[in-house]
């Protein structure tokens, strides 16, 4: 991994929540939706209507490929979570292993978005302090993240 890498990463931690939450909603949505096709009643086509789970082969055939392409989508869904979920997780499990310092100053800039320009007043440190303290805390970071 490249320090332009961890630094993407770094930036997009914020968001990696908010998609969690966006998935985790289609799922439930595609799931509500593939169980209301599943539920439907259908005449058969000699026109006397049937108890549930007797759908005439049209029918049946045309929900079994909505049903089919919800499957495929919750499938597709699950995987960017577990994706998302592992890069959070992993992100997560490495700032714990920063000092206060670093972790404040590495929050600052990437989750929070200040500019070097104000980053010294907030962290109460010099200019040059913050770069120094930035820095180890990439090397660090990057060395945990290579192995």
């Amino acid at each position: 991994m490249t320090l332009k890498e961890l630094k993407e990463i770094l930036y997009n931690y914020p968001d990696m929540t908010y998609r969690l939450g966006s998935i985790k909603k289609e799922i439930e949505n595609a799931k509500e939706e593939v169980q209301a096709i599943r539920e439907i009643d259908s005449v058969v086509l000699d026109g006397m209507p049937k108890g549930k789970g007797i759908i005439s082969d049209p029918t049946y055939h045309k929900a079994r490929k909505i049903v089919d392409k919800y499957d495929k989508r919750i499938k597709e869904l699950l995987t960017q979570q577990e994706i998302i979920m592992d890069k959070q997780n992993k992100l997560t499990d490495i700032m714990r292993t920063l000092t206060a310092e670093e972790y404040n100053i590495i929050k600052a800039k990437y989750w929070d978005g200040i500019k070097w320009d104000f980053l010294p007043a907030i962290v109460n440190m010099s200019r040059r302090t913050c770069f120094n303290v930035h820095d180890k805390a990439m090397f660090k970071m990057l060395q945990l993240l290579t192995g």
